[in-house]
């Protein structure tokens, strides 16, 4: 006997989230195509067109060996205190013996953003949060790498670039709270598609995604 089975489920959740707004990147000369205007380059680094993620040039690392780190250092930047900022960087590294990473200049509450992949371009990117700060310098290391404690472990082997650093504030503020009381005069959007069903709400400069539906249809025959 042949018998029709038809399954239908929504899966109903509620979710508070942000909305990032790409706002105006705030490193002068982000991909190096100014060569190193705005940039302090430093020893066994240099400005390269032998590889680039946007434009012609980016930064690279020619270091070798276990000792000492290069890379380069922006330009303070002036930041607003107790705001998010989104930074970034695009990293390629030749083979996995090095760190390579963007930093802050030990910023308070920095995020070290490190490459992971190899023989490709990654994006690191990440969320800080200023706090009392009111200005920061972004960094472009590359450093071995200390977590290899093999014996056979000959420090960095390989060039590394840099391009395409994004440092700016965000949009809108990211939102976490489980739940939450919106105003009166809170502005509602529903957007769907043949999948997905969602409203979005925008109140006092926050931007909510809630009454997120997904629905998901699965048939069968026994």
């Amino acid at each position: 006997m042949r018998t029709g089975l038809f399954c239908f489920i929504i899966l109903l959740t509620n979710i508070y989230s942000v909305c990032a707004l790409q706002a105006q990147n705030l490193i002068a000369n982000p991909s190096f195509e100014q060569m190193n205007e705005s940039w302090s380059v430093w020893p066994n680094a240099n400005i390269s067109t032998s590889k680039a993620h946007e434009g012609t040039h980016s930064l690279q690392s020619t270091m070798r060996g276990l000792n000492g780190a290069t890379g380069a250092s922006n330009a303070s930047i002036s930041v607003s205190k107790n705001t998010y900022y989104e930074y970034s960087a695009w990293i390629y590294r030749n083979d996995n013996s090095a760190w390579a990473y963007i930093d802050m200049n030990d910023a308070p509450g920095e995020l070290q953003l490190r490459a992971s992949k190899f023989g490709q371009w990654e994006k690191v990117s990440g969320l800080w949060y200023s706090g009392e700060t009111t200005s920061v310098s972004l960094r472009c290391i590359v450093e071995r790498d200390w977590q290899n404690n093999s014996p056979s472990y000959g420090g960095v082997t390989g060039d590394v670039w840099f391009d395409e650093i994004y440092f700016a504030k965000l949009g809108r503020e990211p939102y976490n709270e489980s739940t939450s009381e919106l105003t009166p005069n809170a502005l509602y959007w529903t957007i769907e598609n043949d999948d997905i069903q969602a409203v979005i709400a925008e109140d006092e400069s926050k931007v909510y995604i809630c009454n997120l539906v997904n629905l998901k249809m699965i048939t069968g025959i026994i």
